[in-house]
């Protein structure tokens, strides 16, 4: 039985901690007459699982963690503001529904989803596990026990796998339309020019990358305000530091072993560090 029965639009996110799937392709059936290789094997499978539910922890703590910027008005209608996961072994899935009777000022929603998100990819860097991804809103049900069903997942998928390439995370183009829509009309009301301001700020997490695709833009001024101080230089951050060396040592890894089409992607990656550091 369907537990929630209408269609809506939805904010979709999919997001592939890269790595994992090979890692998991050298396991073969669990051993039993072996306890030494056995708890080698659970051990293995432990420190996988540990990277993808730290990602799914750490999105819904970044989700989360704007509270204090909240409209007062908005957190006492809307106390809490709902993401969901879906799980595909490596892959995951974040979704929030916007429906404009649910949610008045949906982009409250969008924009922690996009702020979460760039947190992501940078903090995954920082610790040596790339991800890559596409958001994108479309029609979708959620469906009890199984989760969101839709074209909406289909977009963020395509985008993730299609699409993005190298490790970054892919806008598509139903969200950039979006937002561009809301951006190029004439704000008469109160509202109209709330909403108008948020999707201003929200279009600050994204960026044109030089391929014309859209990108989160987790080193643009929006999303460093958070994390860097005022007399700090961002290439001087440890966290971007760390992360931007994790890149250039990938690059040089793969370069040194003429993987051209490794070596291509996290060149790209180098690139767009090294233009906003």
């Amino acid at each position: 039985m369907l537990k929630e029965r209408f269609v809506s639009n939805y904010l979709v996110g999919y997001f592939d901690v890269l790595g994992q799937k090979k890692k998991l392709k050298k396991l073969d059936l669990l051993p039993s007459n072996d306890p030494k290789k056995k708890e080698k094997v659970e051990k293995y499978i432990k420190e996988t699982v540990k990277v993808v539910n730290g990602f799914q922890e750490d999105f819904i703590k970044k989700f989360k963690g704007l509270e204090e910027n909240r409209d007062p008005i908005l957190k006492r209608i809307f106390p809490d503001l709902k993401i969901d996961f879906q799980r595909f072994t490596d892959g995951i899935v974040a979704y929030s529904n916007m429906r404009l009777d649910k949610h008045p000022n949906h982009f409250d929603i969008l924009y922690r989803f996009l702020y979460a998100a760039c947190a992501q990819i940078l903090i995954q860097l920082y610790h040596g596990h790339p991800i890559r991804g596409g958001i994108d809103i479309g029609l979708g049900m959620n469906v009890e026990k199984s989760g969101i069903y839709g074209s909406c997942v289909v977009h963020a998928y395509e985008l993730e796998s299609q699409v993005a390439g190298y490790p970054r995370i892919v806008i598509g183009n139903y969200l950039i339309h979006y937002l561009n829509d809301i951006l190029n009309k004439i704000a008469s009301t109160d509202k109209s020019k709330s909403i108008q301001r948020w999707a201003e700020k929200c279009n600050k997490f994204i960026h044109k990358d030089k391929d014309g695709n859209y990108i989160c833009h987790y080193l643009g001024e929006e999303f460093l305000s958070y994390f860097i101080k005022e007399d700090e230089e961002v290439s001087e951050n440890p966290l971007i530091n760390k992360a931007y060396k994790f890149v250039k040592n990938e690059y040089e890894k793969f370069n040194q072993k003429n993987n051209q089409k490794l070596s291509k992607r996290y060149e790209k990656l180098k690139d767009y560090f090294e233009k906003n550091i």
